[in-house]
This record gives structure tokens, sequence and C-alpha cells, in this order.
């Protein structure tokens, strides 16, 4: 089921390339990063999507203008604009809740707007200070019954290849002097990506 479920996905993808989308408010902005080291650890540490492994995640926002929700690591908790965002990946993929699940939306943005000029959690502890990108979204939306809608998985700094932790986290929390959260309740872009709760419409084309 999850592998008809993946192959599904790339298959969308590929056929709206070319299809203009109209975005939407709680719209996730899903991108491919343009190949930093920080991000390739990221999708050496995360699950496979096949042809595509996202780094980086944020949320529609329109305003008078099309934003984008996101925490980064060189500005924290920003509005940017949809130009902004789209120029800082290679390909930026559009999944949208599904109907049942759009009443969680309003709530969830003005969670996240409070958020705005926070900084960014760069350890990706749970009780780490402030927030990362598919962690800004995932600690957000919120069902009625006070549950999240995207449910945290466990982290994992593991080289996919390997299963040996990969030498970039090894370096990196050296750097901050705190233990791995190897097995911490988290969550990562493509979780997000792959959850029953979204559908994917199309890519946007940079």
């Amino acid at each position: 089921m999850k592998k008809i479920h993946i192959l599904l996905f790339i298959f969308i993808c590929r056929l709206s390339l070319a299809q203009e989308i109209n975005l939407q408010t709680g719209d996730f902005l899903f991108q491919v990063g343009k190949g930093s080291d920080f991000e390739k650890a990221i999708v050496s540490s995360t699950q496979r999507l096949e042809n595509l492994n996202f780094s980086h995640v944020g949320v529609v926002y329109i305003e008078d203008d099309i934003f984008v929700l996101e925490a980064e690591p060189d500005k924290g908790v920003v509005k940017s604009t949809l130009k902004e965002f789209i120029e800082n990946g290679d390909i930026t993929v559009v999944g949208r809740l599904k109907e049942e699940y759009q009443y969680t939306i309003p709530d969830a943005i003005n969670r996240i707007l409070k958020h705005i000029g926070g900084p960014y959690n760069f350890t990706f502890q749970v009780l780490g200070e402030g927030l990362y990108c598919s962690e800004l979204i995932q600690k957000n939306f919120i069902l009625n019954n006070g549950e999240h809608l995207f449910e945290p998985i466990s982290m994992s700094f593991r080289n996919n290849d390997t299963g040996e932790i990969h030498d970039f986290w090894i370096q990196y929390y050296d750097k901050y002097g705190v233990s791995i959260p190897e097995g911490e309740d988290g969550s990562n872009p493509n979780m997000i990506a792959t959850s029953q709760h979204i559908y994917i419409i199309g890519i946007i084309d940079n």
C-alpha cells in the first residue's frame, strides 16, 4: 500500500508540472533544496520518496499577496514572499489538506503567525528553543479533539544506506554540545508530504 501511495504521488507530480495551480491559505509547499550539506544530511536521514526527497516545508498564507510561513536556519520563523520561497529551492511541490481537515487551517495559521520572529530550533529536540520547518506545521495543526493532525514520529539521524549516524550530525551536535536526539519525537517534511490527510496537487515551476 505504501509503495502504491508513493508511486501515485510521483505520477500526480509529473502530470501536474505544467498546470496552473491556484494556491490557497493552508496549502503546504514541499521543497527539494539546492544541495547544501545541511539539506543533504536531512535527506539522507529521512525516508525516501524514490524520485523526490524533501528537505524543507512551509505553509501558504494569503493576504494582499501570497506569502509562505516557514522556519529556516538563517532567519528563524518568517513570513516570506512566494517568490523568495521558491527561489531558495530547486523543486516546489504543493500539497493540500483533504476537505474534512480544512477546518484546522484558520487556527493553525493564527498559531503560526504568533511565532513570527521566533528562533529556529537548531537542535531539533522536543524541548529545544524555537521551531524547525516541519515542527512549525506539526505542532500547530490541531484537530477538534485536541490531538495533532500530524502525529510525531521517532527521529533518526542515521544514514539510510549505512545505518550509522551520519558524520554530519555527529559534528553538528558536537558543535552545540548536546546529544543527538536519536529516537525522540519529531517530524520531517517527507512525513507530512506522505500523510493520508493531504493530497498532492502539483509542482510550481521555478
